[in-house]
């Protein structure tokens, strides 16, 4: 029902939950009319919907949550742990970011709006790299040089990989963190269920070894039964 109305991943996608859509339901989250999403699409050109290079998704869900924040806009409902499907979240990308903020996009949609007292702090940022940029090349010698436009293209690449590779390491750090949350867990209940298996075979064994028996103390539960269900659960 709400994927009629609104733009949703796939509903076999990473983190299309119950809470997701309960929550994109009473606009707790980011969501957009499919049909104005339509809308804008079609106007874009080839250049304004062509990613620039490989992008990572999970940089990708944590830089577009940032923006929506400074925009004053709720966040995606997804983080860079828990990543929607790619074409989906690509699409969302190109409708949140129409002024190429984020530089995902070889173009923008429409030019970013002149500085005021109200931009946010992603807008002060981008007109800071264009004032950088306009400084860097403001002769033409540097302008005509292929060899160092290169250089900087290399740079600019490293640095967006360095970042791929430090959100990794991010996810990664998580993973193992809930892997051993897991772990902790399987090893509780497994001698859990040891300890269960081990007193139901033992009480077969031994009839007179019953729960209440051992609910009623060190009298009743005696060392030899205490042996003999210690036995068993090394067993």
């Amino acid at each position: 029902m709400l994927a009629a109305v609104w733009f949703l991943p796939p509903y076999s996608s990473k983190g299309v939950t119950r809470d997701f859509l309960i929550r994109t339901n009473r606009n707790a989250v980011f969501r957009v009319n499919t049909n104005e999403l339509k809308r804008f699409e079609i106007d874009l050109s080839r250049e304004a919907q062509k990613k620039i290079g490989t992008i990572n998704n999970a940089l990708l869900v944590r830089k577009l949550n940032m923006l929506l924040v400074a925009q004053g806009r709720e966040e995606l409902g997804f983080t860079e742990f828990e990543i929607p499907e790619g074409a989906w979240l690509h699409r969302v990308a190109r409708y949140i970011d129409q002024t190429n903020l984020l530089e995902i996009f070889e173009r923008p949609a429409k030019p970013e709006p002149p500085l005021t007292t109200q931009s946010h702090s992603c807008s002060k940022i981008y007109y800071g790299r264009v004032n950088a940029s306009n400084y860097l090349f403001r002769t033409p010698q540097v302008r005509a040089n292929k060899k160092l436009w290169e250089n900087f293209k290399t740079i600019s690449d490293t640095y967006r990989t360095l970042l791929s590779y430090k959100i990794n390491i991010d996810v990664l750090q998580r993973e193992m963190e809930e892997t051993r949350n897991k772990i902790i867990l399987y090893e509780s209940n497994l001698s859990e269920q040891v300890t269960k298996c081990a007193f139901t075979y033992t009480a077969l064994e031994n009839p007179n070894i019953r729960p209440e028996v051992i609910l009623g103390g060190a009298e009743n539960f005696t060392g030899e039964m205490r042996e003999l269900l210690n036995a068993n659960i090394k067993l």
